[in-house]
């Protein structure tokens, strides 16, 4: 059916590309295997009839192994105990081993290894979602899901889930971009959306909101929920073609009188593209206009027109400038990229070259290493962690954990000042790649918060090293460097 001359159709951002290629295959019913690459990081996902059966690969964090000591499921010494074991069979898929050996020890009930697997599905294919520039490739490859472990996720609750979660304003925008003044209306009843992606009762009563006669910018600031909230699920069902963008609202609701969104000010104007009726707040409110029964403006000798006057700020600042910030940032028309400066290939910057995956029993022996680098860490005996270490990150060259490690242990044995200065630099920027990869990664935030503090940088410190002490309870410097900033910065 050709679509209403009202409806303008978009290209989706590249943000949402696996979103985009996920639900497509969803709708489609397609089988075969979703190749995904970005931050240095591939992840192969299985899908059956369009639904992500299995994941592999990914980053070290999402391993089921890791996965489960984060949860206190298992402790750092069962782990160890299983990897050991690991090392002398490879035989199998490595994450059905890894449960298997988990079972035979008596560390886990096979209930316990199947929830953490299907989390770990989970897990991985949300982190594809989150990353911001990557490539999907599909493979029509059935003969691959033979064999394979299967626990289904339903797309279009994974989806809803990664963007509530992990998007930020920021994509949010490029997202909605130009849609500011665009009415949007369900392409289906709206207790269905709700069942599809399994919304809560807040985000339903916000769907049926959804009927055309707001605009994106009224929506955002009308909202029961979040500002944020609203323009993340306006951007989830934008992405999956369950809403239409309209030029106009209905023509049976534009009578007389009725409020009209204009944008006012200029770019650079607090209050520019405010609509008209509704404060900063996000509750709906009438239209200003000349009345008898108004009260005459205390600073003013004659009524501002109704075209110029600005809503009244409300007391909830902080609420009222997100919701007004977004839709001031949804109303700007989208400008090109300014090209950046062209990259100059000397030789002292030679191009990268691909690194081959390392065999299933080099990973094993790589983990086995590492966490006897770990312990030596903890306890500050640098050159056996470095030993142990850098033989990990032989055999695991793409492991950027290890190599993290490896060159913080590397740092500790170091006596030259320059040589120190310039491993500081590397260790931030390396720390900020793998944080990029994985925000859960207790050490990145460690080693930044050491930097930081080098740096002089003490309340930036302080924040890293509260993350690292929540993300790994057993990081007792983290605790100890956070206990001695708060006195200090209190």
């Amino acid at each position: 059916m050709p679509a209403s001359p009202a409806i303008r159709r978009r290209s989706v951002p590249l943000p949402a590309t696996v979103i985009k290629k996920l639900l497509e295959l969803s709708r489609e019913a397609r089988s075969g295997v979703l190749d995904v690459d970005g931050e240095g990081v591939c992840t192969v996902i299985y899908i059956l009839r369009g639904v992500p059966m299995f994941a592999e690969e990914g980053t070290l964090g999402e391993t089921l192994g890791r996965i489960l000591m984060r949860e206190k499921v298992l402790t750092e010494a069962q782990y160890a105990q299983i990897i050991d074991r690991m090392t002398s069979s490879v035989m199998g898929a490595e994450q059905m081993r890894f449960g298997e050996v988990a079972i035979a020890l008596g560390f886990l009930t096979p209930e316990q290894v199947n929830e953490a697997l299907a989390k770990q599905v989970r897990r991985k294919i949300i982190r594809c979602i989150e990353l911001e520039n990557p490539t999907c490739v599909f493979r029509d490859a059935a003969d691959q899901l033979e064999g394979i472990a299967r626990y289904p996720c339903a797309v279009e609750p994974l989806v809803l889930r990664a963007v509530r979660h992990m998007f930020t304003e920021e994509r949010i925008t490029r997202i909605l971009e130009g849609s500011a003044d665009r009415y949007p209306e369900l392409s289906a009843p709206a207790d269905e959306v709700s069942v599809r992606f399994k919304m809560d009762p807040a985000e339903t009563a916000f769907l049926k909101t959804l009927d055309r006669t707001q605009n994106v910018f009224q929506l955002i600031f009308s909202a029961p929920i979040d500002g944020l909230h609203a323009s993340q699920l306006l951007a989830v069902l934008l992405v999956a073609d369950a809403i239409h963008l309209h030029d106009e609202p209905p023509p049976d609701s534009l009578q007389d009188g009725a409020p009209v969104a204009v944008l006012v000010g200029g770019p650079d104007d607090p209050d520019a593209a405010l609509p008209p009726g509704f404060d900063l707040s996000g509750a709906s409110s009438r239209i200003d206009r000349p009345s008898s029964a108004d009260p005459e403006p205390a600073s003013h000798s004659t009524p501002t027109p109704p075209t110029e006057r600005r809503a009244h700020v409300p007391g909830d600042a902080v609420r009222a400038a997100a919701r007004h910030r977004l839709a001031r940032r949804l109303a700007r028309p989208k400008t090109p990229a300014r090209a950046g400066r062209p990259r100059v290939a000397t030789q002292s910057t030679p191009a990268p070259k691909s690194i081959p995956p390392p065999t299933k029993q080099a990973r094993l022996r790589a983990e086995q290493l590492f966490k006897n680098g770990q312990v030596h860490v903890r306890n500050e005996r640098w050159p056996l962690a470095l030993q142990d270490l850098q033989h990990a990150v032989r055999l695991y060259p793409g492991a950027m954990e290890y190599q993290l490690y490896a060159d913080w242990a590397r740092f500790q044995t170091l006596t030259d000042p320059h040589e120190m200065a310039m491993l500081r630099n590397e260790l931030e920027e390396q720390a900020t790649q793998a944080l990029r990869q994985d925000k859960q990664m207790a050490f990145a935030h460690h080693v930044l918060g050491q930097v930081k503090l080098m740096q002089g940088e003490e309340k930036a410190a302080l924040r890293s090293f509260r993350t690292a002490m929540k993300l790994d309870s057993n990081d007792r410097v983290a605790a100890r460097y956070y206990r001695m900033l708060s006195r200090k910065l209190s």
